[in-house]
């Protein structure tokens, strides 16, 4: 009988899957390849422990789903929001990367391009009822679009729920017209 779920270790915060057991990972747009391991973003690793994908050790015991989130928000405070948004887009059949910077928290594949072409979607999540500075959005959508990709804001609603909205266009200009 084989078992359906692969095994990881936790280190230092990072989950490594041993690369003979992380083939279908790999292919998937899972983590970062190392020598001898696929080692996982913290998103990655609770994604796939979620559901039931993979088991996580740290000196022999068995690290839970809940273990795991109040290990990673010791260095990242927006991991379950980050979550939220990220078994959203999996779970509707796109691979996601992790953005880089503290502005873009998910790269997004669109269906069926992984890895022959770029991220098509840049995706920030927001918090229903936490504030954002204009400023900083038309910051971010100003980059995306000199990268010719698209702008996703994924707000988490309180219920846990994600909505996505697409930000195309807006200026500094348009702020200073508003105040007219």
């Amino acid at each position: 009988m084989t078992k359906d779920y692969i095994t990881g270790i936790l280190r230092r915060d990072k989950v490594y899957v041993r690369k003979e057991e992380a083939s279908d990972l790999i292919s998937r747009g899972y983590g970062t390849l190392g020598r001898k391991y696929l080692i996982l973003e913290d998103v990655e690793a609770l994604y796939l422990v979620f559901n039931g994908k993979l088991r996580v050790f740290e000196d022999s015991r068995e690290v839970n789903f809940d273990q795991l989130v109040e290990r990673f928000s010791k260095h990242n405070s927006h991991i379950l929001p980050q979550f939220l948004v990220y078994r959203d887009l999996r779970s509707k059949g796109y691979v996601v990367r992790l953005g880089y910077g503290e502005t873009i928290d998910f790269l997004v594949y669109d269906k069926g391009d992984y890895p022959e072409k770029p991220a098509k979607f840049r995706v920030i999540g927001v918090d229903e009822g936490i504030p954002i500075r204009i400023e900083k959005l038309i910051d971010i959508l100003n980059f995306t679009l000199i990268n010719k990709k698209e702008l996703k804001i994924a707000v988490i609603e309180r219920r846990g729920e994600v909505v996505y909205y697409t930000l195309e266009s807006f200026t500094k200009e348009d702020l200073r017209h508003e105040k007219d």
